[in-house]
């Protein structure tokens, strides 16, 4: 699921129009069920338009089901964001 939307990501930033600077997805060294998210634009209406694309609305959706704690709407989303996950396996491929 993280892998999905990283190569989407990374995909979407090979296109400097799109204005994603930087997207990465980092595994915690010591819990390795957390997650953090780490995002850079040029902008926040740039910021706004990929929070707000399919992708990253099905992503959010999906991930709801993992997290412990409720992640944030897609259009909230921080720079950076911790997402404890409940069900590690399903983001081993990462």
């Amino acid at each position: 699921m993280c892998k999905d939307v990283l190569d989407f990501s990374q995909g979407r930033a090979s296109v400097r129009s799109n204005g994603i600077l930087d997207f990465k997805v980092i595994v915690d060294q010591y819990e390795k069920n957390v997650f953090y998210f780490w995002e850079r634009y040029d902008g926040n209406a740039s910021m706004g338009r990929h929070n707000t694309c399919p992708e990253l609305k099905a992503f959010m959706e999906n991930v709801r089901t993992c997290c412990l704690w409720p992640a944030a709407s897609p259009s909230s989303v921080p720079s950076s964001v911790r997402l404890p996950c409940n069900c590690p396996a399903r983001w081993a491929a990462l």
